[in-house]
């Protein structure tokens, strides 16, 4: 996932949602757009979709200032798609600090 993210960056901001938290989804990256991003300079917002559905992915895709990316859920164990496990938070945080211009610094 690391090879998608552009950089060098300063900080990487990671979220993703699934159908079930939408709506928090929508609230929290109203608050990143006009209370945090407007304070970081060189930055990248990546919003993973975690089984959104089509209606609610377009809608994150054009209010989001972010890439968003499909969460690889084919590539890992099946036991990271039990979403209310969260299995999968450690793994987007790991992907994006795994970025060269954050590891070398």
């Amino acid at each position: 996932m690391a090879a998608q993210i552009p950089g060098p960056n300063d900080v990487i901001v990671v979220s993703g949602a699934s159908g079930s938290h939408y709506l928090e989804s929508l609230s929290l990256l109203d608050n990143l757009h006009n209370r945090l991003l407007p304070h970081l300079k060189n930055f990248t917002l990546l919003y993973f979709d975690l089984g959104l559905d089509p209606p609610h992915r377009q809608d994150i895709a054009s209010i989001c200032q972010c890439f968003l990316l499909d969460f690889p859920f084919q590539l890992i164990p099946d036991l990271v798609s039990l979403l209310k496990c969260y299995i999968w938070k450690p793994l987007i945080v790991s992907a994006a600090s795994s970025v060269p211009s954050l590891s070398s610094g």
